[in-house]
Formats: structure tokens, sequence, C-alpha cells
């Protein structure tokens, strides 16, 4: 029969994964014919899923996205926009982000350049990095607005955007 009391206390640890895991272990019995370890791989998998989701969640959460279900995978690669499929991926796979490589997306209004920089922004996401989207025109305003309040405020939002991982 299953611990109520363990339950309880790997709630309270947070450890919520683990707690649905052990119960749903509990309901079936395929899984009493599993060993120790076998069993406790799946609370501990399932607990490790269940934060890496929630982590990415936050991630994009604080992306501010305007379109949060642009990724990668959904780009057009049409003939007229002539984008390169293998160089889209190398950039999705975030590896010019650690060596501090800009990218610059250009093109006319209407050539999807908000929804690439979005996708690459989720890519980055699901790398586990801090990633804040923020179109210029609004960055220069907020900077501009901090300068006029005062330099410490100018400061203090310069540091803020200095964090994120990327900045798209």
């Amino acid at each position: 029969m299953l611990n109520h009391e363990t339950v309880n206390r790997l709630r309270y640890m947070k450890l919520t994964g683990m707690a649905d895991s052990l119960k749903e272990q509990d309901d079936d019995s395929a899984f009493q014919e599993m060993g120790f370890y076998d069993r406790l791989g799946l609370m501990v998998d399932r607990e490790f899923n269940k934060r890496q989701h929630s982590r990415l969640q936050r991630l994009v959460s604080r992306a501010r996205f305007q379109n949060t279900t642009a990724c990668v995978e959904d780009i057009r690669y049409d003939d007229d926009r002539r984008l390169d499929r293998g160089f889209i991926m190398e950039l999705a796979s975030c590896n010019y982000i650690p060596h501090a490589r800009n990218v610059l997306v250009i093109g006319p209004t209407g050539a999807g350049k908000s929804f690439l920089a979005q996708a690459l922004g989720q890519a980055a996401c699901r790398h586990m990095l801090t990633t804040r989207y923020v179109q210029l025109p609004d960055l220069l305003d907020e900077l501009k607005i901090a300068k006029r309040r005062d330099l410490e405020a100018f400061n203090r939002l310069r540091k803020q955007i200095v964090k994120f991982d990327l900045l798209t």
C-alpha cells in the first residue's frame, strides 16, 4: 500500500513529479514486478523531466515573445525568401551565443524577420538560455526613458539587459 506520509514529504520538498510517479507506480501492478532501482530511476526521470519542462516554460514566459508558437521547425524556406536551411539550423544550435556573435536579421516589411528572431529565441530557450525578445525601437525607448530619469535607472536597466544570454 502507498505510504501517504512519503508522498506528503515528497510534495513538501517540492518533488511533485516523484510523488506523482510513486502514486502511479502504486496504482499499477505492472510496476510491482520491477526492481527498486528501476522504479526509483523512473521516479527521478519523471521529476527531472517535470523540472526541465517548468524551466523551459519559465524561460519562454520571461522572454516576452509576441508569437509564442514561433519555432525553427515552422520556418518556410520558399525560394523567394532566400533562406539557407543549413545556416538556420546552425543558428538554431545556438553555438554563436557563447562566442558572443551577433546575428542581424534584415529584409523588407512582412518578410518574417520577427518570426525568425522569435524562432531563434525559442531555440535558445530550448537550450536553457535566458532570452529576451524586444524590438529595437522599444529597446531604445526604454533606454531613453531610463536615462531621462537618472543615471542610476539607466545603469539598472542596462544591467538587466546584459544578464540575458540572448537579446533577440
